[in-house]
């Protein structure tokens, strides 16, 4: 496991490295649909580095998801229900 805080509680360790060894792409983003990190799996879908993607809009490589859509997608995730939907990325 990497190095965190001793603050960063044992749930949220075991949690960030499930998240970053998912077989999966996942991106975590903010309400304003920007990447603020990403998985390696992510990385090699996109051709970009974790770097390069810290701060880029979903809607960048995610043209099914513009930025006008963005406000309502986000509002049914804080939901917690499950929301399934295929995509093509760029």
């Amino acid at each position: 496991m990497p190095n965190f805080p001793k603050d960063f509680d044992r749930d949220a360790q075991l949690a960030h490295f499930t998240i970053l060894n998912a077989p999966d792409a996942i991106f975590w983003v903010d309400k304003e649909a920007r990447c603020h990190r990403v998985n390696s799996v992510a990385n090699q879908l996109l051709g970009y580095s974790s770097a390069e993607m810290e701060g880029m809009a979903i809607h960048t490589f995610c043209p099914s998801m513009p930025p006008e859509e963005w406000p309502a997608h986000w509002e049914h995730l804080k939901t917690g229900n499950r929301q399934n939907f295929e995509t093509t990325l760029q």
